[in-house]
């Protein structure tokens, strides 16, 4: 539905600029994920008082 409104608004260039954000946000988050998982992991095991 997101992508419908940019088209609205803006046109090709934001729909274009959204696709690639979120390409990128992809390729990081896969890096990131193990991280997160690790630190989640561990808050969840040592945060409970």
């Amino acid at each position: 539905m997101v992508e419908i409104n940019l088209i609205k608004k803006g046109g090709i260039h934001i729909l274009l600029f959204y696709w690639t954000r979120s390409f990128i946000q992809i390729k990081d988050s896969k890096i990131l994920c193990k991280r997160n998982f690790l630190r989640f992991s561990f808050d969840t095991l040592f945060s409970k008082k």
